[in-house]
């Protein structure tokens, strides 16, 4: 959801807001990139090629790394 709807000022925002650890935060990460690599794979006829090809580089290229701190508890 981070890199298929929201764009890179956004995602730091929502990055902020859900308040996740860091291995969460690569999961999600990891899922995002294998179902628009699974999508994109699959030619542009899909009615999920455009979101996917357009999320792609953004995937590749934000990890959010230095997104907000969190608290320490």
């Amino acid at each position: 959801m981070a890199w298929t709807l929201f764009d890179h000022a956004q995602r730091r925002v929502f990055a902020g807001a859900v308040d996740l650890d860091e291995a969460t935060w690569r999961r999600g990460r990891a899922w995002a990139l294998w179902k628009a690599l699974i999508t994109v794979r699959g030619g542009p006829g899909g009615a999920l090629y455009p979101i996917h090809a357009k999320a792609l580089p953004q995937i590749l290229d934000d990890p959010v790394v230095g997104r907000p701190a969190q608290a320490s508890s």
